[in-house]
């Protein structure tokens, strides 16, 4: 059971599992704006509520999700603050459901598989990614094989 408030306060800070290469431009090898944008099927970017699970467990479960995606490994933490987040015109959303400190960053705009958006979506998604992005502070994590965060004060 989950014994965290369903209501995400403007004040909490999110953190999004930054993975390599998924996240990352292949040739300059830097975080990219594509790091927030939705995955097929879903107009939602999954984050977790780092104010009350702690850097160590985002850590963790972004270690587990890149786990999960083959060859992919979690290069940091990137944490934006609700607040900034809802300023944009974005909704979060906690989602308990699939594991507690679990949350979602909705943008209304459904990426399907398979079918391009049209360009007035296309342009407004990216331009959402670039706000979210621009918004987020990026922390490299310095010693991935360690199982606790050792990185700079989230």
């Amino acid at each position: 059971m989950c014994n965290l408030p369903v209501e995400v306060l403007d004040s909490e800070k999110l953190a999004r599992a930054i993975i390599f290469p998924s996240h990352f431009d292949r040739k300059k090898r830097k975080v990219i704006h594509r790091a927030f944008r939705p995955r097929t099927g879903t107009d939602r970017i999954s984050v977790i509520r780092l104010t009350h699970m702690g850097a160590d467990f985002c850590k963790s479960k972004g270690r587990e999700l890149a786990g999960s995606e083959g060859d992919k490994t979690l290069k940091g933490l990137a944490v934006l603050l609700v607040g900034k987040i809802r300023e944009i015109g974005l909704k979060v959303h906690d989602v308990p459901e699939d594991y507690c400190g679990h949350a979602e960053i909705s943008y209304g705009i459904r990426v399907e598989a398979n079918e391009p958006l049209d360009s007035e979506n296309s342009k407004r998604l990216t331009d959402l990614t670039k706000k979210i992005f621009a918004i987020a502070a990026y922390h490299e994590d310095p010693d991935p094989a360690a199982d606790t965060w050792t990185g700079s004060a989230l």
